[in-house]
């Protein structure tokens, strides 16, 4: 019987190799390959491109985990681009009121500037009455008071050019 085992050996042996090599290949097609395919795809979408599908039409569990991957890839897909178009409209939204604020301080600082002369004009002529100074014999003294309360609500300018006629 020994003789019998020993001349099968090499049979039994080569029948062994080829079995061990089919299930490496079945293990290789049936697992291997989706699971380098699922790689591929996730590499893509860490690189943030989106296009690669795993397209798995198994029903195992790697399918199952090939379509949630095809799902996440949409999914992030369209929030990324609504959040782009949402970043392009807050990028014009904040340039506006750059804007605003720039005109904001224009004007404040033209108003501050109108309203700085009239009142130093007006503050110095009232304490030149508080103190009695008057021009002419009160003549020009009632002039510059009907000036002063006239010009109140006037610009500088307009206030200047009254105040060199008198």
């Amino acid at each position: 019987m020994t003789t019998a085992i020993q001349k099968s050996l090499p049979v039994i042996i080569a029948a062994i190799v080829i079995v061990s090599l089919l299930c490496a290949y079945i293990y290789t097609v049936l697992f291997a390959k989706p699971i380098k395919k699922l790689s591929m795809v996730s590499r893509a979408m860490a690189e943030l491109d989106f296009s690669k599908k795993s397209a798995s039409k198994r029903v195992d569990e790697i399918g199952a985990l090939s379509r949630d991957l095809d799902s996440m890839s949409s999914q992030l897909d369209e929030k990324i681009t609504e959040l782009k178009k949402r970043t392009v409209e807050l990028e014009e939204e904040i340039k506006r009121v750059n804007e605003l604020e720039s005109q904001k301080d224009v004007f404040f600082s033209a108003a501050s500037h109108e309203l700085k002369t009239p009142v130093t004009v007006l503050e110095g002529q009232i304490r030149g009455m508080i103190d009695g100074i008057t021009f002419k014999k009160g003549v020009l003294s009632q002039k510059a008071v009907k000036l002063t309360v006239t010009t109140a609500g006037k610009s500088s300018r307009d206030f200047t050019v009254n105040l060199v006629v008198l």
